[in-house]
């Protein structure tokens, strides 16, 4: 994976849940807001989300509100998985269809800033986990959750490529269900954990050869994060004040190897205000604890993007401007200090 080194430091990402109903409205909005790196949106209505996209693979398969994987039929054994929603980028996966035919249509100026893309996939053990809840045996969950989430990476990977050319794509595997992985009453093994991202982590980076690539993985909470890292992911995407501390040997190997930690520094649960302030101040404490704890502070800034903690899709549209402008701010911040400090060291 050769990819992280074209990550420019501070550069803004967000992680692509947005308020619209369409996918014409969602694309524009996102290439407008985040033109150098932006992240193929998923909307608002149902229909639309990582479950859904699932749900596609499994016959007799639907979801429920709140967002739960309905199974009518009993799943015995992973076997033959197959989404038609996938192969035609049609159904949950037309965001992405609309996103590459939106780049397709950008002025011949644009491409040029443009230096990649982020596209969000559920996670395996999410997958996994989703279809325990569901009611399939967590020994067929399992690889069938490998299968699901793999399936959905490789193809999308192999569809976005033609359309990007030399750019970078980061793949990005989303892993709510890895929150409070560290607990004594988590349905996992750690070792089962550690098997579905190795393997995940495998298979993507299977076709990093065909461009620049970036592995990375969304947990926005509390985790593992020792078990996680020596997955071999590039791409860290976590919310400021998650508990790094804990790991911070693994921290420093992951940015010595280059990686690249996405800082979820514009919260999505409380009122932002309209300056960068508050929240410039938090993400520094953060960093501050960090250092404390062992990890290099140069590194910590130059190898670091801002984001939003989570998706936008419960905003409005106004909301969800302010929140990405934020996040822009920050990072111009990030960018100024990372530079300060390079010439205060002589670089």
């Amino acid at each position: 994976m050769d990819g992280p080194s074209a990550l420019k430091f501070g550069l803004p990402t967000s992680v692509g849940g947005l308020p619209f109903e369409d996918h014409s409205s969602a694309v524009e909005f996102a290439l407008s807001t985040q033109p150098i790196f932006p992240t193929v949106p998923r909307l608002r209505r149902a229909g639309a989300s990582f479950i859904d996209q699932v749900a596609s693979f499994l016959p007799h398969a639907d979801v429920e509100e709140p967002g739960l994987l309905q199974i009518t039929r009993p799943v015995t054994c992973a076997g033959e998985i197959h989404s038609a929603d996938l192969e035609s980028l049609s159904g949950s996966f037309g965001g992405t269809a609309a996103f590459l035919d939106a780049l397709s249509q950008l002025p011949s100026a644009e491409p040029d800033e443009l230096i990649g893309i982020r596209v969000g996939v559920l996670g395996p053990v999410t997958t996994a986990l989703a279809l325990r809840s569901a009611g399939v045996p967590i020994e067929v969950a399992l690889p069938l959750g490998v299968d699901i989430a793999m399936d959905t990476a490789t193809t999308l990977l192999d569809r976005i490529r033609p359309a990007l050319g030399t750019k970078l794509i980061a793949v990005v595997l989303s892993e709510s269900g890895l929150i409070g992985a560290m607990h004594p009453t988590y349905p996992l093994l750690t070792s089962q954990v550690r098997s579905c991202l190795f393997e995940a982590v495998d298979r993507i980076d299977a076709r990093g050869s065909e461009g620049p690539l970036v592995i990375g993985i969304h947990v926005p909470g509390r985790t593992d994060w020792s078990t996680i890292i020596t997955a071999g992911f590039s791409l860290l995407s976590l919310p400021v004040g998650t508990n790094l501390e804990g790991s911070a040997d693994h921290v420093q190997h992951f940015l010595d190897a280059g990686g690249v930690i996405s800082w979820g520094a514009v919260p999505v649960d409380e009122p932002l205000g309209s300056t960068d302030e508050i929240l410039w101040r938090r993400l520094s404490s953060f960093w501050c604890s960090l250092v404390g704890a062992g990890i290099d502070p140069f590194q910590l800034r130059s190898q670091s993007l801002i984001s939003t903690t989570a998706g936008l899709s419960h905003f409005g549209v106004a909301q969800a401007t302010n929140a990405l402008s934020l996040a822009d701010s920050l990072s111009t911040r990030v960018r100024r200090q990372a530079a300060g400090t390079r010439l205060s060291l002589g670089a």
